[in-house]
């Protein structure tokens, strides 16, 4: 099978997406997955909603891609979420506002691993997975030895060995598939990493061998983040680019 980059949490960030698309190309990708939250916080929502379109890839919803093509609460989002979600449910175009409203909850990856943006356990509420506590609910609706989430915007792993649900930053690894663990990844944010660490974070996947791949990806926030202060989303916005915070 192809190699597949799998990729979440964009965020209306075009020059980060870009960036992250010609990485994974330049390392052989040809299939890209999205785990959601397409738009949201960024000034290019519908520019990230056609680059993703275009790609082909199985894309699942994110909370995000929920609320901007929605007429939901915002009760549930933060003072600068709330904002970035009424300016961006004014900005969609009705094509790319129908293409979200349609997004699954959940998907499969050629029978290799799951896809969601939260957890498997409550794919339609969005579950943070923050630490291995988090993560046990989610291992008993987990059937495939693989799941990729996203979400949290920070790239980590768990895994369940036995009754035990370990957990490690996210390096590169091989599946080996005989001890019957399971394990979840989080691919981390390309538009809005909140590790510390700025760059555009992804995963390659190989899954014939069963490989998983993080990559950083360096590109220039200032474009960004200028669009950002144009478009009067609120500044906090643009400078967390810079902190990866």
């Amino acid at each position: 099978m192809a190699l597949v980059a799998v990729f979440s949490d964009v965020h209306g960030n075009l020059e980060a997406l870009d960036a992250a698309l010609r990485d994974a190309r330049s390392h052989g990708a040809e299939r890209f997955v999205c785990l959601g939250d397409v738009v949201g916080y960024g000034a290019d929502p519908n520019a990230c909603c056609e680059r993703i379109r275009a790609l082909g890839g199985t894309v699942v919803r994110g909370n995000h891609d929920h609320a901007c093509s929605h007429r939901v609460s915002l009760d549930w989002f933060n003072p600068l979420a709330a904002a970035a979600v009424r300016w961006t449910r004014l900005q969609l175009t009705a094509e790319n506002r129908d293409w979200l409203r349609e997004l699954p909850y959940e998907a499969e990856l050629d029978g290799k691993a799951h896809l969601v943006h939260g957890a498997l356990h409550d794919p339609r509420h969005w579950p943070y997975l923050f630490e291995g506590a988090d993560a046990a609910p989610h291992f008993p609706r987990q059937t495939l030895p693989l799941c990729f989430v996203g979400h949290t915007h920070v790239p980590i792993v768990f895994a369940r060995i036995g009754k035990n649900v370990l957990e490690s930053r996210l390096g590169a690894f091989r599946l080996e598939g005989s001890d019957g663990a399971k394990v979840v990844v989080n691919v981390g944010s390309v538009g809005q990493p909140r590790d510390g660490n700025p760059k555009a974070c992804y995963v390659l996947f190989d899954p014939d061998e069963g490989l998983v791949v993080p990559r950083r990806v360096e590109y220039d926030a200032m474009p960004t983040a200028s669009k950002i202060l144009s478009a009067g989303l609120p500044k906090q916005l643009a400078m967390r680019l810079f902190l990866g915070r």
